[in-house]
């Protein structure tokens, strides 16, 4: 097995240093090469050469994002298992097994976030906690985690999309860590969710961690989701609700992220504006966040990020 260490100092990161030249790495039966690419970001593959192995020919593919604050996060993505959801033929896909843009920038500005409240004195003395819907492959999770956050992570539940997004955060967090009461993967399914959402784990798991401080979803609108558009308002009413009410002094105003990538060919602007016209009537007021506030963002131009505050 490859293993991987990390150094979290930013300035020496492995990332870092890859900055200078393209690397091979060999570890057991893999070899890996690095290719550099733009915007600080990086793929590469690994390819299964074990002769043993039954799936001869396999590739294992990682991205790594680089963070101005955490520095690297290092995620796992199964491409290949990538299915396109198809609102005709009410076909949800898989569409969790890829690195959506949406996450890329919400993990730039929850970094830059965490990063200003720390510089300037102003980080509550409790641990903050995040709720990240639609995790995926827990890129934005594995940034919480790199800075210290408790962190609920939830997808639809399908098998390997559980299993990457487990093992992208397993993979990335910070020595010392304790993952049995800091961070946890669980189901959500919006709709089911939705009629009985106090009884759900995650909202009990919210409870003991005193509520979502950080909610964030990233790049969960599309036409496919429209059904359950309603069902994932209300849930995230239902945990602004549970937050207002668990609410100490000392805590950060609730924020609620929502990245979304403008895809013409899948959500016309008649489409778009159904949706945040449903969030003005969840009682929420929808707040772009301007690109000079997320860091890269110039590389994401499809992307816009808004917070949703209460209407």
């Amino acid at each position: 097995t490859l293993k991987h260490s990390f150094d979290d100092t930013p300035e020496e990161s492995e990332t870092s240093r890859l900055e200078e030249t393209n690397e091979t790495v060999t570890g057991g039966i893999f070899d890996v090469s690095f290719d550099k690419r733009g915007g600080g970001s990086y793929s590469w593959s690994a390819s299964d050469s074990s002769p043993d192995s039954s799936d001869s020919g396999h590739t294992t593919q990682y991205r790594r994002v680089q963070f101005e604050g955490i520095g690297s996060v290092l995620v796992r993505h199964e491409p290949n298992l990538f299915v396109q959801p198809k609102r005709s033929e009410n076909k949800r896909g898989k569409t969790g097994v890829t690195l959506w843009s949406a996450s890329i920038v919400i993990g730039h500005y929850l970094d830059s976030l965490i990063g200003s409240l720390r510089r300037e004195n102003g980080m509550p003395n409790k641990r903050l906690t995040m709720l990240d819907i639609g995790a995926g492959l827990g890129l934005t999770s594995a940034v919480a985690v790199k800075h210290g956050l408790n962190v609920v992570a939830t997808d639809i539940g399908e098998a390997e999309v559980m299993a990457l997004l487990s093992e992208n955060i397993e993979r990335n967090k910070p020595a010392g860590f304790s993952s049995a009461s800091s961070y946890y993967v669980e189901s959500l399914e919006w709709i089911s969710a939705a009629e009985s959402i106090n009884l759900h784990p995650v909202y009990e798991k919210l409870e003991c961690l005193g509520g979502a401080d950080i909610i964030a979803l990233s790049d969960v609108i599309y036409k496919a989701t429209e059904p359950a558009w309603a069902s994932l308002l209300a849930i995230v009413k239902a945990f602004r609700t549970q937050k207002l009410r668990l609410c100490k002094d000392g805590d950060i105003d609730q924020v609620i992220l929502l990245g979304y990538t403008h895809r013409r060919r899948d959500m016309s602007r008649q489409d778009e504006a159904k949706f945040f016209a449903m969030c003005m009537s969840a009682g929420f007021k929808v707040e772009l966040i301007h690109s000079h506030d997320i860091p890269n963002s110039e590389k994401y131009m499809l992307t816009s990020l808004f917070q949703l505050k209460a209407g």
